[in-house]
């Protein structure tokens, strides 16, 4: 099998819905997501805000995370285990999920994670 290099960008993240794009009485814009979407992709946006995160028990609120593409939640550092992630900027991380040694970080169009 022929090996491929790893993608330039974070494209599992990706979302082809807009939540501008539907009322917000339409079920799908609590489908979509705050951030991924598909023109951050085009444009490789650039985190160029301070983005901030508030934990209250298991509850993330992201402020200023609009540049993202995701948020993630990872074991030590930028390139361990995933054990969540979220295009939201307000989330609920599961009780399955060991919040030792968890980290939060933003993610870039291109795949940069920056520690929040």
């Amino acid at each position: 099998m022929a090996q491929f290099p790893a993608p330039k960008h974070a494209f599992q993240y990706i979302e082809d819905r807009k939540k501008s794009e539907f009322p917000s009485n339409d079920y799908r814009y609590s489908a979509v997501g705050d951030v991924g979407y598909y023109t951050q992709f085009k444009e490789n946006q650039k985190i160029t805000k301070a983005i901030t995160a508030e934990l209250a028990g298991r509850k993330v609120s992201i402020q200023n995370g609009d540049e993202a593409v995701a948020f993630e939640l990872r074991e030590n550092d930028e390139n361990g285990k995933l054990l969540y992630f979220s295009t939201f900027t307000t989330f609920e991380i599961p009780s399955s999920i060991l919040m030792v040694n968890a980290k939060l970080y933003a993610v870039q169009a291109d795949g940069k994670r920056i520690l929040l």
